[in-house]
């Protein structure tokens, strides 16, 4: 059983507000982007692939400016169709020792396994 981490009440309406307060939130952390942007460079790259939780991970590798990449990992939801179309969720992990992979760890982390709990969804 997952456990949500995601308030189950939150309604359609909410989500503007939710949205322009996590907006703050970032800035506030993170700061103004330095250039803005206007292009983006779709080369993504898949690196390795495998089942967690029953899920799909494909971990890619992309461009982020210059000759820098970074590693991501998607999470598909059970049953994927790539004919279909799905929401996309993007998220900024913390910088704990397991950075990213902590928002995929049901047993150690259930209350931050966020890219579980929405691809179940």
């Amino acid at each position: 059983m997952i456990r949500p981490v995601i308030l189950q009440d939150t309604t359609k309406e909410e989500w503007n507000d939710i949205r322009k307060k996590l907006h703050r939130k970032i800035l506030k952390a993170l700061g103004n982007s330095p250039v803005e942007m206007t292009s983006c460079k779709t080369d993504f790259e898949e690196i390795g692939r495998y089942t967690n939780y029953g899920l799909t991970h494909i971990v890619i590798s992309y461009h982020v400016y210059d000759n820098f990449r970074c590693n991501g990992v998607m999470v598909l939801p059970e049953n994927f169709d790539e004919t279909k179309t799905y929401p996309a969720v993007v998220t900024i992990h913390g910088t704990n020792a397991r950075g990213k992979y902590s928002l995929m760890d049901l047993e150690n982390r259930p209350e931050r396994a966020y890219a579980i709990e929405l691809a179940k969804r």
